[in-house]
């Protein structure tokens, strides 16, 4: 019943949101290069720019080449995508930058790091404008802007829309690795937007971004608070730990307590879909991919880009899941 609530409640808050004027967390995927004139091509025909991801091989990170490609056509431009096998190849990632920065035929390079430590050391001295995509390299003053998810305001708006239609909401939060910085800017914006909005936070439990351990997290939580009532929502790093989760949830039969993920991967949207999740607040990792290859080659030909370039993010709920779902599945040509 209490899903049943809430939900109507947050849908009457969405639609009152379309209403408006607009939200800062919708996206609007492409607007970029449309503003500045080059979606039909033509502008940057002869630039030439890398992009290295930190794989090719996962759902989110294809919807980032979904949206690569997609810029490439509509700007004219030629895109050099590379990514490792996985986000632990270290040694693979660092290679590709090393043997694209010496390239004498790229224009500017874009890096989502593994280790943005490292990463600022072997750019530090690059001839070509060089992008931080998804995860900031800090500490290379040549990185000229940060393409991606402000985590913290996402989490936050996510956090905040749901805790506000509920009075008084109880929250435990299941966070990913602890001092990981992505990690830390969800978790410091779902404790925030939910204090705000009156929640109180009742426990924080840390399962490495591993599903296992989240659902280890889950039954600890539930251990604690054995009772209808004494728990209203669990905020998760990610949706597959989410998803982990709420499989502890149904195997103790607690269908009162709410599960909110983190990335709008499709399990979970899916997820939302058949009631196993209540909410993930939604990256757009498509539009990441775009925006970078847009402010690389606007870097590329010497114009000016914002150093901070916000993708955008959205509250999924059952109210536009299948929407956004059928939208992921384009991306991917499905």
């Amino acid at each position: 019943m209490k899903k049943k609530i809430l939900a109507a409640a947050m849908a009457a808050v969405m639609a009152f949101s379309l209403m408006g004027c607009g939200s800062s967390t919708d996206t609007n995927t492409g607007g970029s290069a449309e503003a500045n004139g080059s979606a039909s091509g033509g502008s940057y025909n002869d630039v030439t720019v890398a992009v290295i991801l930190k794989t090719l091989s996962s759902e989110y990170w294809g919807y980032v080449a979904a949206g690569i490609e997609a810029a490439e056509a509509d700007l004219g431009c030629e895109v050099i995508l590379n990514g490792p096998p996985s986000e632990t190849s270290y040694d693979e990632q660092q290679n590709m930058i090393e043997t694209t920065v010496a390239r004498e035929d790229v224009d500017a390079i874009a890096i989502a790091p593994l280790q943005a430590d490292l990463v600022a050391t072997l750019v530090k001295d690059a001839k070509i404008p060089v992008l931080a995509v998804d995860t900031r390299i800090e500490g290379a003053d040549n990185v000229l802007t940060f393409v991606g998810t402000d985590h913290e305001t996402a989490a936050y708006n996510g956090a905040y829309e749901i805790c506000s239609q509920m009075e008084n909401a109880k929250v435990a939060f299941i966070e990913g690795v602890q001092g990981d910085t992505t990690n830390t800017a969800r978790f410091t914006g779902f404790e925030k937007g939910a204090t705000e909005a009156g929640a109180e936070v009742l426990n924080i439990q840390y399962c490495n971004a591993a599903d296992d351990q989240a659902r280890n997290c889950m039954d600890s939580i539930l251990t604690l608070y054995p009772n209808e009532g004494d728990l209203d929502i669990v905020f998760v790093c990610n949706d597959g730990c989410a998803q982990a989760a709420a499989r502890a949830l149904q195997e103790a039969g607690r269908d009162d307590i709410l599960i909110c993920g983190y990335d709008g991967i499709s399990s979970g949207v899916q997820a939302i879909i058949d009631g196993d999740m209540f909410a993930s607040v939604a990256q757009d990792p498509y539009n990441i991919g775009y925006q970078c290859v847009v402010a690389a080659c606007e870097a590329a030909v010497g114009e000016e880009i914002e150093e901070n370039i916000d993708t955008g993010s959205r509250l999924i709920t059952s109210e536009n899941a299948e929407a956004y779902l059928s939208t992921l599945k384009e991306y991917l040509g499905e």
